[in-house]
């Protein structure tokens, strides 16, 4: 009976300690899942968090590139009134330059009768500007009208192509006056430049028809 009872208390006090152990264990495996939960819950804070600042990020971005947009339109806007604004001002300078070419050419008929006028000439004598400018360059015109000798220091123009025959006059130290003989008048004005445009003014003479 002793032996028995002896060997169940044995058996039991095993007993016992397995389930200790397995209690322990249970406690282990439950605290790593209270860990593990808790990490889970830290993960998705912390995913949530970086949710919310992305969107505040890309709200931000979406915020600046619309005020970009708008400031682009309110800039396309100004540029498209200051474009009209600046064509209707050449229109209207282009009228007002066509009509004075258009009175200069009667002026110039009517005084200067031994002097045919390119419109080019015309055009570059409107554009002057300076008013000082064109009576000094009408001066000369003057003068080429009523004896080309007299007129003052001319010189052949160079560098033209063959059969083309033009004179160069100055006048108001920088301005120049190009001219050949006329077809229906003594004296035919190509154009008025300026030392400063001389090379496109060559150019523009060296396809010019002469006659």
């Amino acid at each position: 009976m002793r032996r028995r009872l002896r060997a169940k208390g044995v058996a039991e006090n095993q007993e016992v300690e397995a389930l200790r152990s397995e209690r322990g264990e249970l406690h282990a495996k439950l605290a790593s899942l209270e860990r593990r939960e808790e990490e889970l819950l830290s993960e998705q804070v912390s995913g949530e968090e970086a949710l919310d600042s992305e969107h505040q990020a890309l709200e931000e971005l979406l915020d600046e590139a619309l005020a970009d947009l708008q400031a682009k339109d309110e800039e396309i806007e100004g540029l498209e009134t200051r474009l009209k604004r600046a064509s209707k001002d050449a229109a209207a300078v282009s009228g007002a330059r066509a009509r004075d070419a258009d009175a200069l050419s009667r002026r110039l008929r009517t005084l200067y009768k031994n002097l045919e006028v390119d419109e080019r000439a015309l055009s570059d004598l409107v554009a002057l500007g300076d008013e000082s400018m064109r009576l000094r360059a009408e001066e000369m015109l003057k003068r080429l009208c009523d004896d080309v000798e007299t007129a003052g220091a001319r010189r052949k123009v160079g560098g033209l192509p063959p059969g083309i025959t033009v004179f160069e006059l100055g006048f108001a130290g920088k301005g120049r006056i190009y001219y050949t003989h006329g077809s229906q008048r003594r004296m035919r004005i190509l154009l008025v430049g300026a030392k400063n445009s001389q090379k496109k003014d060559l150019e523009y003479l060296s396809r010019i028809e002469t006659g």
